[in-house]
């Protein structure tokens, strides 16, 4: 087995139930090591007869999903995974553009930090739902078509061996869009916390408790910041790596928990010009189990990861 059969393997397994991977794996080396064998008896050179095994079974994700038994349909299995790769892409492009592009114009124009900031997020969430629709309706046309359907036309280039994710790409746990995305995100919360209007518009406290309990926050999304990165420089969970998210979460946890039911963080007044006065103390008790129950989940979920990449 080469190193090309070994990454097209990896590829399809990383969608696999983990309970299966071993019986999907010997099956999936069995069928391609036979394959190969026929090609190479009927005259093929082992190179060329290894590439054109690998391009007759296709996409990995397809090819997995056929043997967990998941269907591919949301448009249709014959270009459910071009639209997925589609939405995909421009979902991680687009919007991000359109929001840092609104957030500039509304502060270049004399919107204060905060404003422009929600206005940039509004603006994102609208290009996000544009993407996704526009997207769906150009697949669902493509789908219908009675051209396309009778030539058979492929909507995108077919897939190749050489689209195949290099072995160090399947061991990371993180890619680069998901650490910049997370990172920036956590210093947009640090400019709304330091920016006047910004938190500071919710809060009650004297000015001494306030700026304490800011600097706190902002020291843990500090050190989230660094950890997003430090993820990525590692590549994979460690149970390092588990120890400092469970501690940051906790202290989130603590941090919330007590600013939410402490009774004298919130500003009342400023709810009641909103008139959502009513509304504040049983929306108070269920964000407190929300974000319990999220960091609690994402402190279990970093120490299974960790465990799966130290028995790898």
């Amino acid at each position: 087995m080469t190193e090309l059969i070994d990454r097209y393997v990896a590829a399809v397994l990383r969608a696999i139930p983990d309970d299966r991977r071993s019986d999907v794996e010997d099956e999936l080396r069995a069928g391609i090591a036979d394959a190969i064998e026929s090609l190479v008896e009927a005259g093929e050179g082992a190179e060329s007869a290894e590439r054109a095994v690998l391009t007759d079974l296709g996409d990995p994700a397809g090819l997995a999903a056929d043997y967990s038994d998941r269907p591919l349909w949301l448009i249709g299995p014959t270009y459910y995974l071009a639209w997925l790769q589609t939405m995909k892409r421009l979902a991680m492009l687009i919007p991000p553009i359109v929001g840092v592009v609104t957030v500039a114009i509304d502060f270049a124009l004399g919107a204060g930090l905060v404003a422009a900031l929600w206005n940039g997020l509004g603006a994102a969430f609208i290009a996000a739902l544009n993407v996704a629709f526009w997207v769906t309706l150009g697949f669902v046309i493509a789908e219908r078509s009675e051209a396309v359907a009778s030539e058979k036309v492929a909507p995108f280039t077919a897939w190749t061996v050489d689209r195949l994710p290099t072995t160090k790409t399947l061991d990371r746990q993180f890619s680069l869009a998901e650490t910049i995305g997370t990172v920036v995100f956590q210093l947009v919360i640090i400019l709304v916390l330091v920016a006047e209007g910004g938190l500071r518009a919710f809060l009650s406290f004297d000015p001494v408790v306030e700026s304490r309990a800011i600097a706190v926050i902002l020291g843990l999304v500090g050190v989230s910041t660094v950890l997003q990165i430090v993820k990525y420089r590692v590549g994979r969970w460690t149970l390092g790596l588990a120890a400092v998210n469970a501690a940051l979460n906790l202290g989130f946890a603590i941090w919330w928990v007590w600013a939410l039911n402490s009774g004298g963080l919130l500003n009342l007044d400023f709810f009641d010009e909103l008139d959502i006065a009513d509304w504040v103390s049983p929306a108070t008790r269920i964000t407190t189990l929300v974000i319990v129950a999220i960091c609690t989940w994402d402190t279990i979920e970093a120490f299974i990861k960790a465990r799966k990449a130290r028995d790898l």
